[in-house]
């Protein structure tokens, strides 16, 4: 047996609503009975938690964690343990999986790592792909490129890179820091829009602490083989939005009935100790109804039409996190998973039919682990469900992490930032889009008879004729001159590689 097949993982994922958890503890079960090969026992299975809301003391109904009783008595890890108001990110949590993974593999039992932030499961698997937590501190002398960026820096910005915030600050200082990652790695800057200040300053965090550009550290990664920690079983339970909508908005109903506003109630409370505004979209204030719900509770009178559109607002705002929960899994999760070689494989179960669920994802599961994948053989085509299999066929080739950079540079148009101080900038992916709205025409039409006044005006001054140019809005014109800065901040394209 290889080191790492003597490292087994099983890794539980997929949107909300989909019955995670309960197949967890019938897989934890089932391997509690049987052998995973003929020569070792496993004793059993712990379950590890990896959803980034239920690490959260309290707050089950929000957060829908599983119940003791639901349980059954398998051992539950990393959840329920972390108070309203403190922050626990990605690298604090592999931080705390890997020891208890390391042990149970210690005792002979299987870890299962089950919850709906891929996120973190895919960095636990693979974990040459991650900055450091920010707590570490570096002794590497500072690259060439970074040691000229930094003479390059104006008195302010010098003061600012020695002096980052430990938290997200307030939005007025968003460009600001933009600006500053603009003027140190310009590549990186394209990246993010000055908006989203908390992937601004992590990337300027990075900076600092690496002694590095974070696109050198992009270009290095890039180079490197992708190697798992462990030899992974990874369950998919995904389920056809048709059923799985309706059955969202039936939880949504069922956790107000059981007490969803009261616990929304104890996080308003606890947020008044806590220093500044609440920020929606770090720790548990980030939980879908904490948001949703603030109007109606603001609300003296608890109006019903303002119950109603928290309701309807929860109901979208959950579908949405279904969507983005599928998105990740098809296009950054899966593309990495044949880098991994025969270390990794994705069993896709169809969860849409409740009835049918021991058919299509109990049994399937359980056959799937029959087969001695965790100690080095492959896993059949067929274990996934055939209405699922397509999701794997249809993977799209991994991007380095330098190609991932390029592909989402930020595109600022000139022609429809009305102040500098705020300008307008779109993915890649929306800037087509973006150019046929009329917003956009209304300026490049604005633009053009600009132009001609202009002309118009320098030919009466030379006492020449006229110059009539007629616009046909057309995309070539648009292309001609249509007020775009690219890329990296200068208003150059972003060169990589």
């Amino acid at each position: 047996m290889s080191a790492i097949s003597s490292r087994p993982l099983i890794a539980i994922l997929g949107s909300t609503g989909v019955g995670k958890s309960k197949l967890a503890v019938e897989l934890a079960h089932s391997l509690s009975r049987k052998l995973l090969n003929g020569v070792e026992p496993w004793s059993g299975a712990e379950v590890i938690n990896a959803d980034s809301m239920q690490v959260y003391r309290g707050l089950d109904i929000i957060t829908n964690k599983i119940s003791e009783d639901e349980k059954q008595g398998v051992p539950h890890h990393l959840i329920g343990f972390k108070d309203v108001g403190e922050q626990y990110v990605v690298h604090e949590w592999i931080r705390d999986a890997v020891p208890l993974i390391e042990r149970a593999h210690r005792e002979h039992r299987v870890p299962l790592v089950v919850g709906g932030t891929t996120y973190w499961i895919q960095h636990l698997l693979f974990p040459d792909r991650l900055a450091t937590s920010g707590t570490e501190t570096t002794t590497v002398a500072p690259s060439d490129a970074l040691v000229k960026a930094l003479k390059s820096l104006q008195p302010e910005q010098t003061r600012l890179f020695d002096s980052l915030p430990n938290i997200v600050p307030e939005s007025a200082a968003a460009l600001e820091l933009h600006g500053l990652l603009t003027a140190l790695d310009p590549v990186t800057a394209a990246r993010w829009h000055w908006k989203d200040v908390r992937k601004v300053l992590r990337s300027l965090g990075v900076i600092k602490e690496h002694n590095r550009l974070a696109s050198e550290l992009f270009e290095a990664q890039s180079m490197q083989q992708l190697t798992p920690r462990y030899r992974t079983l990874l369950f998919w339970l995904n389920a056809s939005p048709d059923t799985l909508h309706p059955r969202l908005d039936e939880r949504i109903a069922q956790m107000v009935k059981n007490g969803l506003l009261d616990e929304i109630q104890t996080m308003r409370k606890a947020a008044d100790h806590l220093s500044g505004p609440v920020d929606y979209t770090q720790g548990i204030f980030q939980a879908i109804g904490y948001k949703e719900f603030s109007d109606y509770l603001d609300d003296p009178q608890r109006t019903p039409h303002l119950f109603d559109e928290a309701m309807e607002s929860m109901r979208a705002s959950t579908r949405k996190y279904a969507q983005r929960q599928i998105k990740w899994i098809t296009n950054k999760l899966l593309p990495v998973l044949p880098l991994a070689g025969q270390d990794a494989a994705m069993v896709v179960l169809d969860a849409s039919d409740l009835d049918s669920w021991d058919a299509e994802v109990k049994e399937r599961a359980q056959s799937a682990l029959q087969c001695p994948f965790l100690q080095g053989a492959a896993i059949g085509p067929d274990a996934s469900s055939a209405s699922m299999a397509h999701y794997l066929s249809a993977a799209r080739p991994a991007r380095t992490p330098i190609e991932t950079l390029a592909a989402m540079r930020k595109t600022t148009c000139q022609l429809c930032t009305k102040d500098p101080l705020e300008p307008v900038m779109f993915d890649e992916a929306q800037w087509d889009k973006h150019r046929s709205t009329r917003q956009h025409k209304r300026a490049l039409r604005r633009q053009q008879n600009e132009k001609r006044l202009q002309m118009y005006r320098r030919s009466k001054t030379d006492g020449s004729d006229p110059v009539v140019t007629h616009y046909a809005g057309s995309s070539e014109d648009e292309n001609a001159d249509d007020g775009v800065l690219h890329g990296d901040g200068d208003g150059k394209s972003a060169a990589i590689g």
